[in-house]
């Protein structure tokens, strides 16, 4: 019976330059042991001065294989080495794989392969499953469990292994990982150092002209590096005393512009500032002074009026808006999307669970307004119907109780216009799509729409081709400014 054995020789070296120290161990009495003598390089920009400096304790590199064994194939996705850093030195952790990375797998000895390699930052922050990247969920709130972790990474999309050895001794696979960062990657640390910041990862800003980023799965000896559209929010990572953020810079930065920043901390009002004449370069880093008031920040809107509506506070005009009958502002949000016409990517508007519990960040009335404030659900869809008398034009649609009264526009809608009420709810349908209510005038309860065919509520869930309607849940008035 053959008995394997893995280990690990690696020395993390700060620029290009690279040593090995070997790890002796004795040779199996019977068996073969597989002995992997890897050195990890990185560019000399890849850490900052504001985020990370060095390899830490915890840092992880997943490390992927082609052996040019008979096959000549790519290993599978689940057939990886991951390198754990201690501190000092890398070890090595074949996580499920022990049972394939063996003397066949690597047809040893005196073969040459190509490993590929990724790094993510701040610890153990994703895992690979079936090929995918997905947030570890003991580091992060359960909104990011299904989603890839956005943020800083470095790759190696391809370095020559060899491996040495002869029959019934130790076999070595050898090489030398190069981990790069993709060109036009930036960095942004918002500092904290009282720890105000340093809850469970809510935190997101949204940068004009910064795309999110991330290495979103491994196959067949690449990587799938995906970028969303620019301005859409960058997830934070807690790191120090502050939260950090990365993403692709576009054009726009290639010459001196004013650029917009918004930040969202979950159950805060979102704020912002423009900062004027800046400009960036690939790989630079930026630190942010906290977001307060005192500093420059604003609030990124006001919050509306509101009106009780059977026992409901309803907002009287739709998030973005200045008035019942602004028609100017009908900013349209993507389901789920809190950043308004942001682009079309689709990416992570998706998600099957409703945008509510732990899902807040994504509810844009929550995200933008602060916890005083989310999507209505359909049952508040229904309460409003069915309690209250329904009049429209060619134009609006208004729900009237008693003395109160809200009037919705439909005239502008980009889906549903001439007088019927289409709105986006916060709940999720079954499989991929979003409930929305649609409502004409003389039905009773509203038709909530889960339309399943081709490019229909799916494709304006991604679209943002409804409007979002706040409803108030606070205890007190939200018209003041609320400063994280």
């Amino acid at each position: 019976m053959k008995k394997f054995v893995f280990l690990l020789s690696v020395l993390s070296c700060l620029f290009f330059a690279a040593c090995t120290r070997e790890e002796e161990s004795a040779v199996p009495e019977e068996g073969i042991e597989i002995k992997f003598d890897i050195k990890v390089v990185r560019d000399g920009d890849a850490f900052t001065r504001v985020v990370q400096t060095d390899w830490e304790d915890g840092d992880v590199i997943y490390v992927f294989f082609r052996p040019n064994n008979s096959k000549n194939t790519y290993l599978g996705s689940d057939e990886y080495v991951k390198l754990i850093y201690n501190g000092g030195a890398w070890e090595v952790s074949t996580d499920g794989s022990a049972n394939t990375l063996d003397y066949y797998t690597f047809n040893l000895p005196g073969k040459i392969g190509t490993m590929y390699a990724v790094y993510f930052p701040f610890g153990n922050v994703a895992h690979p499953s079936t090929g995918n990247f997905r947030c570890n969920s003991e580091t992060l709130n359960s909104a990011l469990n299904s989603l890839p972790p956005f943020s800083f990474y470095m790759i190696d999309t391809g370095s020559t292994f060899t491996t040495s050895g002869s029959v019934q001794s130790t076999y070595t696979l050898t090489g030398t990982l190069t981990m790069t960062l993709p060109e036009n990657f930036v960095y942004f640390y918002i500092d904290a150092a009282d720890g105000k910041y340093n809850q469970d990862g809510k935190y997101r800003l949204s940068v004009e002209g910064i795309k999110p980023a991330t290495v979103t799965n491994w196959s067949g000896g690449s990587f799938n590096q995906v970028q969303l559209g620019a301005g859409e929010p960058m997830w934070g990572f807690k790191y120090g005393d502050g939260i950090c953020f990365a993403g692709i810079i576009d054009d726009t930065w290639a010459t001196t512009a004013d650029h917009r920043f918004i930040f969202y901390s979950d159950g805060d009002p979102a704020v912002t500032k423009t900062f004027s004449g800046i400009s960036l370069s690939s790989h630079e880093s930026v630190k942010l002074k906290s977001p307060t008031a005192a500093n420059g920040w604003s609030r990124f809107l006001e919050a509306p009026d509101y009106v009780e509506l059977a026992g409901i506070n309803w907002a009287k005009w739709n998030l973005g808006c200045t008035s019942a009958t602004d028609v100017t502002n009908l900013w349209t949000f993507r389901w789920s999307g809190i950043v308004p016409n942001c682009g079309n990517d689709k990416f992570g508007t998706m998600q099957t669970h409703s945008v509510i519990d732990d899902y807040a960040i994504f509810d844009p009335a929550r995200a933008i307004l602060g916890a005083d404030w989310r999507m209505p659900t359909c049952e508040d869809f229904n309460s409003l119907t069915s309690n209250c008398t329904i009049t429209n034009n060619a134009d609006y649609f208004t729900a009237t109780c008693g003395d109160n009264s809200i009037t919705f526009p439909t005239k502008n809608a980009l889906y549903g216009q001439g007088g019927n009420l289409y709105m986006w709810t916060s709940e999720a349908a079954s499989g991929i799509y979003a409930y929305v209510v649609e409502y004409h005038v003389g039905q009773d309860p509203p038709t909530f729409n889960i339309a399943t065919g081709g490019t229909s509520d799916n494709e304006r869930r991604a679209n943002g081709q409804n409007f979002v309607r706040p409803i108030y849940v606070g205890n007190s008035s939200s018209s003041d400014l609320v400063m994280p």
